[in-house]
């Protein structure tokens, strides 16, 4: 069992690096949208190197997940 703990979104605008910062309430709900994409449609999870996030107070967070996309997961 995996835990999410913080969720963010990254966009590159003209090479800049932005974070797309979302109300709390909303960002478990961001989370699990990601997840269920990334599951449905063939997706991977894979480590970040550049970016140290970490845990979040949010609505919703932390919550679990199963193991069960750790085959997904790219090292």
């Amino acid at each position: 069992m995996k835990q999410v703990q913080a969720m963010t979104t990254l966009v590159l605008i003209d090479g800049v690096t932005y974070q797309i910062a979302l109300p709390k309430q909303y960002v478990s709900l961001q989370a699990k949208q990601a997840l269920m994409f990334a599951q449905e449609f063939g997706g991977i999870i894979l480590p970040c190197a550049f970016a140290d996030i970490k845990p979040m107070e949010a609505d919703g967070l932390p919550f679990n997940i199963g193991d069960s996309g750790a085959e997904n997961e790219k090292i």
